[in-house]
């Protein structure tokens, strides 16, 4: 009644586990540094431990995004659903997560619906926008990836920012973006290009004069507002002489 194994013989009070003594009879043991083990110990000792169960590992699931870490083929699930992992999951740490418990967990939520934003989301003004929620706050026209402009904590579009938050023009009546202003004339703002004289559309610089809002360069305004000669009817500048009423 000897035991054979091992590629020797054995008393069979002597064929016993290498690691805590129990007898081995003839019943199953695993091989390890070059003696035999119970099933017992090997479990508890020799193999790798399950990360989600800490029970050892036979036939184990790896992971390149988590080196080290291995787990039984029913353990490797999501931690939110429970859903067995195939080839495509994510981790937070080392909990896992199928794509759809991800994205509910983990994705930034959208400035405007709340839901959770994946795939080809806006990123903007600290925060994520589903693409058909980010619109403009004024007419919600889709703003896409073009430009906008920031007005009361949200996103404008071009158009609205020109129509209704820019001050106007007081030439052209278009929303002015670098404007120019006049201490003469407080609350007036005109584009650079609109800053003209009235009558011969010179651009002015300094020097300008005005009658109510239109603007007359020096030459214009005399030609137009200055009092006539009693002789010879021109424009009477610098030093005029004032008589006979």
């Amino acid at each position: 009644d000897g035991i054979v194994a091992l590629d020797r013989s054995w008393c069979q009070k002597c064929w016993v586990c290498s690691m805590c003594d129990v007898l081995l009879g003839r019943g199953t043991f695993r091989k390890h540094d070059g003696g035999a083990v119970c099933e017992g110990c090997y479990a508890a000792h020799v193999l790798e431990k399950c990360t989600a169960c800490g029970v050892g590992v036979e036939k184990r699931v790896t992971s390149d995004a988590l080196p080290g870490k291995v787990w039984h083929r029913e353990c490797f699930k999501c931690s939110a659903c429970s859903e067995v992992l195939e080839e495509s999951f994510h981790h937070k740490e080392a909990s896992l997560f199928c794509t759809t418990c991800y994205e509910a967990h983990f994705s930034p939520k959208c400035g405007r619906c709340s839901k959770p934003v994946v795939r080809d989301g806006i990123v903007a003004l600290d925060r994520s926008w589903c693409q058909k929620c980010w619109v403009c706050s004024m007419c919600d026209v889709l703003l896409g990836r073009g430009t906008f402009r920031k007005h009361d904590g949200g996103a404008v579009c071009e158009g609205c920012y020109a129509a209704h938050v820019l001050e106007k023009c007081t030439a052209c009546g278009v929303g002015v973006e670098k404007r120019v202003t006049s201490d003469a004339l407080p609350g007036k703002v005109w584009h650079r290009e609109c800053f003209k004289c009235s009558a011969c559309s010179e651009v002015l610089e300094e020097s300008f004069h005005h009658k109510e809002a239109s603007l007359f360069c020096t030459t214009c305004y005399e030609a137009h507002f200055s009092p006539k000669c009693g002789r010879c009817s021109k424009p009477v500048v610098r030093d005029g002489i004032v008589a006979l009423d």
